[in-house]
């Protein structure tokens, strides 16, 4: 359960094939082990039928 009140990242634009899983071990790689609670990602249309998503990570707690 992630505390309350922690701000969570929103990346406007990620590549279609990139997946949850991936975002998640980056972030965790780099910010430390099991701080990601949840990545969404929202598929969005693009111009040209270049679709993208948007990548919000909310987190279990704050990385120091």
């Amino acid at each position: 359960m992630p505390t309350k009140n922690l701000p969570s990242i929103c990346i406007p634009r990620v590549l279609p094939n990139i997946t949850n899983v991936i975002v998640k071990e980056i972030f965790e790689k780099v910010l430390g082990e099991k701080c990601v609670f949840r990545v969404d990602l929202v598929r969005r249309p693009g111009a040209k039928s270049n679709e993208y998503q948007r990548a919000f990570i909310h987190f279990r707690y704050c990385p120091d």
